[in-house]
């Protein structure tokens, strides 16, 4: 790539912290940052399982000079569960992850949608459920002053929102603080990134994650799948400057699987 592309790219790249999970949070964003990233984004089952507070977590990344994002927990919760009681609390997590946002002073604050219980389940219901979902969240993230995004998920069993048709029907609305996480290898599983990027409307994208792909798998460290990474981001500049996110947790690897990622986007200019 050219050099002067790199002058002009206002993308800022960063990593997960959960790359980093058998570590604290902070010493994951040191090492975030000492492999050369300006970003981290913080898990909050990292902190939950850590213990850390708050207040120290956005010193460090104010220390450090790394922009945050926050990615709200995703395991075990579902904000459209027919559970009630699994709705209930996956609602009341959102929440927590949006105040927890605000306390470390992240860019956004990244949740995945629901999805169905069950593969036999109407999916109608479950727009009507993942609408409320939207609608507490917006409130939520109003009353915070904190911008939330959804990511699109990958095309698997069981997931709702995933196509370009289903950004269109949740997100053109009157949505005061909910945006979209584009997922480069989540958009792999449904067609090439670059042609999914231009079915969505581009101000609706306000974060980014990024990994490779192939097909069957999500995920993985760059260079090591099928998806043309360059093309995807070359797109994204055309319009986006906020920050793209390595994704890929490999365990017990997390220190050379995000210096190889680094290296990748430094090989092929896209940081130096």
């Amino acid at each position: 790539m050219p050099e002067s592309f790199l002058v002009q790219n206002k993308i800022k790249f960063g990593a997960s912290t959960w790359f980093f999970q058998e570590q604290p949070v902070i010493t994951a964003l040191q090492k975030i940052k000492k492999v050369g990233f300006k970003a981290a984004e913080i898990w909050m089952e990292h902190i939950l399982k850590t213990g850390e507070g708050l207040d120290k977590i956005k010193s460090a990344a104010e220390q450090l000079d790394l922009d945050i994002s926050l990615h709200g927990t995703s395991y075990d919760i579902n904000l459209t569960s027919i559970n009630k009681g699994i709705r209930k609390e996956s609602h009341k997590q959102a929440e927590e992850a949006i105040i927890m946002g605000r306390r470390i002073n992240a860019r956004v604050v990244v949740l995945h949608p629901g999805r169905l219980s069950s593969s036999k389940g109407d999916k109608k219901e479950y727009w009507e459920m993942l609408l409320d979902s939207f609608a507490f969240i917006d409130r939520a993230a109003g009353r915070e002053g904190v911008e939330v995004t959804i990511e699109a998920m990958e095309k698997r069993p069981r997931e709702i929102y995933v196509m370009p048709e289903d950004m269109e029907y949740m997100l053109n609305r009157e949505w005061q603080n909910i945006k979209l996480t584009f997922d480069i290898a989540d958009s792999y599983t449904v067609m090439e990134p670059v042609e999914y990027l231009k079915r969505i409307r581009k101000n609706w994208i306000c974060h980014v994650h990024l990994s490779d792909g192939s097909p069957g798998t999500t995920h993985l460290p760059l260079g090591n799948g099928n998806i043309d990474i360059d093309s995807a981001l070359k797109a994204l500049t055309t319009f986006y400057n906020g920050l793209v996110i390595i994704e890929g947790y490999v365990p017990g690897n997390g220190k050379e699987v995000v210096r190889g990622n680094f290296n990748y986007l430094k090989k092929h200019g896209w940081v130096d």
